[in-house]
């Protein structure tokens, strides 16, 4: 009995994180730019020195496997969602 009540309350829990993660991700970013804009050593120190170089090697390893910039995906993916959202607005 208890299993299952812990099994759904995980359930719910994975429910919520889906149907919120824009929300979250937009509030996250917006914490951490809060938290870090006003400290310069974590900018120039720690971000500039070990999180960016990792995030660089990354991007650009991707980046160099298509012979377009990966923003031009980005865009159109975000014009395609945008226009279905829009149509389901209407629909539903």
């Amino acid at each position: 009995m208890l299993r299952q009540k812990f099994l759904k309350s995980l359930s719910n829990l994975g429910l919520f994180f889906r149907k919120n993660i824009v929300f979250l991700i937009l509030f996250g970013t917006f914490i951490f730019k809060v938290l870090f804009s006003n400290n310069s050593f974590f900018t120039e120190q720690v971000y500039s020195q070990t999180i960016y170089p990792a995030f660089a090697i990354i991007i650009s390893t991707v980046s160099n496997v298509f012979p377009f910039s990966l923003n031009d995906i980005f865009y159109t993916l975000l014009i395609i969602l945008f226009i279905t959202h829009i149509v389901l607005l209407f629909y539903k």
